[in-house]
Parts: C-alpha cells; structure tokens; sequence
C-alpha cells in the first residue's frame, strides 16, 4: 500500500563470512486508509541456507498486518511514492 514501503538488499556483516540478505519494512499510518494505528519499523537479516540472524519481528507474515513491525517509541515515518 502506500503507507507501507520495503527495501530489499544484500550485505555483509564484520567478521561473519558470506552474503547477507536484508528486508526493512515502515509503516506510516498518517497515511489515509492506511488502517495502521502506529508507525512502524521492521529488520530482518538472514543468509541463505543459514536461516535467519536477526528479525525484530520474528515469526510474522511480512504481507499482512502491520507485518511484524515494531512502533516507534517516537519521531515519525514518511512513506514517499518512488521516483521513476
């Protein structure tokens, strides 16, 4: 939606081997009809074949709800529409 944004990457991470992906997830429910109640914020970081090593939402659908996202004890997300 578009009180919803997510950012898809990969990385690496000091002293571990290898490739990590990364998925952040923000909510803004300023957004109208956005149907979130708070802003929120979600990181997950995993390796493929290794499982996941970080996820601030742990055993959440990413796709419904306000996907395992965490409210911001404060401050504010704004959700931009991309630029093409």
């Amino acid at each position: 939606t578009g009180a919803r944004a997510r950012y898809k990457g990969e990385g690496t991470i000091e002293g571990m081997p290898g490739l990590f992906n990364f998925q952040v997830t923000a909510l803004d429910a300023d957004v109208a009809g956005s149907g979130f109640s708070e802003d929120g914020f979600r990181i997950k970081i995993w390796q493929e074949g290794s499982g996941v090593i970080y996820d601030n939402g742990r055993g959440a659908d990413d796709a419904t709800g306000n996907g395992g996202t965490t409210p911001l004890g404060g401050g504010q997300i704004k959700v931009h529409k991309a630029k093409k």
